[in-house]
């Protein structure tokens, strides 16, 4: 890659983009998104103003993942009756192994940390996922920077 920035991740808008792939190796989470927003206080960015990228790798070094949960919903009718509800539900990602798959395609909502605490929050069709990743570092990879025009 071409780019790439270390403990950057509030340089970064990732409202909006899109979930190319989400793997978990040994010592690492990691996500490829597709139109994250690089701010012009990024270090890599020398333009000074927002810009784009596709293809982005999010690394999240050490990192362990500590819940992922489909979270919960409720669904009123016109009248503002209940018609249907379902609570937050704990996925066990070794149990479940196409979970994280599954999230391919979605749509992030909002990628932020708090300390060691990654919280990543997806919207896939009709659900909505949270995934706490406790991790030592984030690193973000790219190949280029794109205009919005570009995009």
């Amino acid at each position: 890659m071409k780019y790439h920035t270390i403990d950057e991740l509030d340089h970064f808008r990732f409202g909006e983009a899109v979930v190319a792939e989400v793997r978990v190796h040994p010592g690492c989470f990691y996500l490829e998104l597709d139109n994250v927003t690089i701010l012009p206080e990024n270090s890599c960015n020398r333009d000074i103003r927002e810009m784009r990228a596709n293809s982005l790798c999010l690394k999240l070094q050490e990192g362990e993942i500590l819940s992922f949960v489909r979270e919960a919903y409720r669904i009123y009718d016109a009248d503002g009756n209940l018609t249907q509800a379902e609570e937050d539900e704990q996925i066990d990602v070794k149990q479940d192994t196409g979970a994280l798959g599954r999230l391919e395609h979605a749509t992030v909502y909002e990628i932020s940390q708090e300390g060691e605490i990654y919280r990543i929050e997806l919207d896939v069709e009709e659900y909505t996922y949270r995934i706490d990743v406790k991790a030592a570092h984030d690193i973000e990879e790219w190949d280029r920077f794109l205009n919005p025009a570009e995009m």
